[in-house]
């Protein structure tokens, strides 16, 4: 399977929202073959990805809101969506094992729902998931079900939790479907970095991922000091020919 590249719309702010025009324009101009967006996007959008020959690829939400969950599920259908992505469901209540497994029974649960619209639920990491020694990681892994929650890595936030990203999805590679191609710089005002101009060691990461066969990555990266476009275009040049997706 040929690897597509996706880029995470964060980078352009309230813009995805009043000008999604604009932003799929801007994306196809650059190089990607699709997006990933929040729900707060989708609800606005006069306009479907595909009208430039972009994917939506999934939908992003945190927390762990049923209602929010369904009306995600009811619009990803309608869109074509192919991933439903959740982060942030471990409450910090001070229980880290009532908190994360609460977590799982939800994510398990809207995997239920999804599986029958044809959507993959996945969980999507932070540095958090890494605290106490990743207890709250390897619970997750624990309680949910591999036949209906996957794993979303984001490579930078595993980093920042420190963890060797190419270990960790070593360890967990039978779980992952899609990841999240993200970069960091240290001792900056924004440490967000684009792709291949940070520390994170990216042919390594691939050189793992490469034999999994995902359909798709993703970029995201959660502030620019560029104009979006811009640094999309440079972490996917970066990405083209460096890592030959």
């Amino acid at each position: 399977m040929v690897t597509k590249v996706a880029v995470q719309l964060i980078s352009w702010g309230g813009r995805a929202k009043s000008d999604l025009r604009g932003v799929l324009g801007e994306v196809r101009d650059v190089g990607y073959a699709g997006v990933e967006t929040g729900l707060d996007v989708l609800r606005r959008a006069s306009v479907e990805p595909d009208e430039f020959g972009l994917q939506l690829v999934g939908v992003h939400l945190g927390g762990g809101e049923m209602e929010l969950a369904e009306e995600a599920i009811e619009l990803s259908g309608r869109f074509g969506v192919k991933f439903l992505i959740f982060s942030g469901i471990g409450k910090r209540t001070g229980d880290i094992e009532e908190d994360y497994g609460r977590g799982a029974e939800f994510l398990n649960e809207v995997g239920r729902r999804a599986r029958s619209q044809g959507l993959t639920v996945l969980y999507h990491n932070h540095a958090r998931e890494f605290e106490q020694d990743g207890t709250g990681m390897r619970l997750l892994l624990r309680e949910t079900e591999p036949e209906l929650v996957g794993l979303a890595v984001d490579v930078c936030w595993v980093y920042l939790g420190r963890r060797d990203p190419a270990e960790f999805l070593r360890e967990n590679l039978d779980r992952i479907q899609y990841v999240h191609f993200k970069d960091f710089r240290h001792h900056t005002s924004n440490p967000f970095a684009e792709v291949g101009s940070g520390v994170l060691d990216f042919p390594g990461i691939w050189e793992v991922l490469k034999p999994r066969g995902l359909e798709w990555v993703c970029v995201e990266q959660d502030r620019t000091d560029l104009p979006p476009k811009q640094s999309a275009g440079r972490s996917r040049r970066y990405i083209k020919e460096n890592l030959g997706i």
